[in-house]
């Protein structure tokens, strides 16, 4: 099986999703259809997230009301270069139940706070789930330097 966007991306059941499961045949990737999946997109948040916030109660990414697995559900319409995902919690019946947007650039496994001023997340685990994701997309150091950007609602 070839790695493309298409891979499991129309699939609402990410249940069982290994992160590492994507990148079979990655050596055999068209340079014109390197994108990430949304399964790739979502494993990226889940990394950029504290281990505080992942012990919230029912954390969760919020499943859009169409389309939940397919891309375009994600997408963002004024920024398309980025997947958006809304990441939402249990635990507080009385207030917010946010934890924030997420845009994921889908030529880099870049993830950025979406909706404020433009801080990029980084971590170990992010960063190790990252070069993985890159290396899948035979994406040389040199090619990411070139299509690296801000975030989508940052000023390029």
């Amino acid at each position: 099986m070839f790695f493309s966007a298409e891979i499991n991306a129309d699939t609402n059941d990410d249940s069982d999703f290994n992160p590492c499961s994507c990148f079979k045949g990655a050596s055999a990737v068209k340079r014109t259809t390197r994108k990430i999946t949304v399964k790739q997109a979502k494993a990226l948040v889940w990394a950029a997230l504290t281990p505080e916030l992942l012990q919230a109660p029912g954390i969760a990414i919020d499943l859009p009301d169409k389309n939940p697995g397919s891309r375009s559900s994600y997408q963002d319409s004024y920024h398309p270069r980025f997947l958006i995902f809304h990441v939402i919690y249990s635990g507080n019946p009385e207030g917010s139940n946010n934890v924030g947007y997420y845009g994921v650039d889908v030529y880099t496994g870049d993830v950025f706070d979406a909706v404020s001023s433009c801080p990029e997340y980084k971590n170990r685990k992010l960063d190790a789930l990252q070069r993985k994701i890159r290396y899948a997309l035979n994406l040389t150091h040199a090619e990411y330097k070139k299509l690296k950007t801000n975030g989508p609602m940052c000023a390029d």
